[in-house]
């Protein structure tokens, strides 16, 4: 983030009545500076849910449940922490320090989906268009 080096703290969280499980996003941290402990009071768990990071990685990459990884395994954290986990990550809304916030960005931003309604829409429009054309010139009378 901004030119620097860094990786985002992922952390399994056990909530409400029922202790489900779901894997927040704490922030982003700069490569070297130490991970801080939180206790469940520090952190506020508000959030945006967003679907598990999946990144192309290369191969040699390391998949883990624990420590810096490149891919989570989440069968890995599944069996670590037993119970019903919800899928995805709660990528928080503000992040406790030293964590810089990660913003949140769709997969698939929204303007590029009507962009492409559009696209459509105005295609179909056309077709239609010139078969009413061919149509009408097909059926004149001359």
């Amino acid at each position: 983030m901004a030119g620097q080096a860094g990786r985002r703290i992922l952390q399994p969280w056990r909530q409400g009545d029922d202790r489900s499980l779901v894997l927040l996003d704490l922030g982003w941290l700069v490569d070297g500076a130490p991970v801080p402990a939180f206790r469940p009071e520090q952190v506020q768990a508000q959030g945006y849910r967003m679907p598990t990071p999946r990144h192309f990685v290369l191969s040699g990459a390391v998949k883990g449940a624990e420590g810096p990884v490149d891919a989570v395994d989440e069968a890995v954290l599944r069996r670590r922490y037993p119970g019903h986990w919800f899928q995805g990550v709660v990528v928080l809304e503000s992040s406790p320090e030293p964590l810089l916030h990660w913003p949140v960005v769709p997969e698939f931003m929204p303007d590029r989906h009507y962009a492409y309604a559009l696209q459509w829409l105005l295609l179909g429009v056309c077709i239609s268009g010139a078969s009413w054309l061919m149509w009408r010139r097909r059926h004149e009378i001359h």
